[in-house]
């Protein structure tokens, strides 16, 4: 095995990891940008429902609702999405889209109830909520509904998936290089070694120092030098053998 074999084997066995870490990175990137983009536009929706409650009022004998502009405006990014928003008072329709989907459980206080259907052919998510109005001879519950389209979302959390993925391609392709020149720098002396053996005299058979090594390549130079000094010794013994033959001869 060559040591360019060697060094593409454990980079590879480095790359493989690497590949493992960043794909299972990169499903926690995709989920947290999906939640991310989706509590954003929940937010919004609640912004929006809230805005339009503090405009639902008991006037001229009956509840009226207002849809301020803002209300509806602080969906416009540039995505296309349309909003839908729906104001009911008694089972009276107050404003707003008539068809739009009701929520599972219709609000009974304050907090509002997410939840996500379609409206028209296209999946929408929504939030309602309960507005108290003061009447004559007390409180009447005016339920607020908006909805939205989810090309903003989407749109939203593929950005934020993009850029951590991007940062953690970044992040991958540093770590190669890094482990590459450790790998490099880590096989330097096993290196050296075979430069050295390529450039040993035939008679030369001082042992090879084996101080630079990692202590993995120990057996394989004191293997070595015991080959060199089985030699050595093989080669005094054809000497003396040679002269002690000239010399009867």
């Amino acid at each position: 095995m060559s040591l360019k074999t060697l060094r593409s084997q454990l980079l590879a066995g480095l790359l493989v990891a690497l590949a493992v870490v960043a794909l299972v990175q990169f499903s926690f990137a995709y989920r947290t940008a999906t939640e991310t983009a989706g509590d954003v536009t929940d937010r919004l929706l609640l912004a929006s429902a809230r805005s339009i409650a503090e405009q639902v009022q008991f006037e001229t004998g009956e509840i009226r609702a207002e849809i301020p502009p803002a209300a509806l405006g602080m969906f416009d990014f540039g995505y296309g999405d349309s909003v839908y928003y729906r104001v009911t008072s008694g089972g009276r329709l107050l404003a707003g889209y008539p068809g739009l989907p009701a929520p599972p459980l219709s609000p009974t206080s304050s907090e509002p109830r997410y939840y996500s259907d379609s409206y028209n052919g296209k999946a929408i998510r929504l939030v309602a909520t309960v507005q108290p109005v003061p009447v004559p001879g007390g409180l009447e519950q005016a339920e607020i509904v908006v909805a939205e389209t989810l090309n903003g979302r989407d749109a939203m959390a593929r950005q934020i998936w993009i850029g951590s993925a991007t940062e953690q391609v970044i992040l991958i392709a540093i770590a190669c290089l890094l482990a590459w020149l450790a790998l490099r720098s880590t096989l330097s002396p096993v290196v050296a070694l075979g430069a050295d053996v390529e450039a040993r005299k035939p008679s030369d058979f001082r042992p090879f120092k084996g101080a630079p090594l990692q202590a993995e390549f120990e057996p394989l130079v004191k293997a070595l030098n015991r080959y060199l000094q089985r030699l050595r010794t093989q080669l005094e013994a054809q000497r003396r053998f040679t002269a002690n033959a000239a010399h009867q001869l």
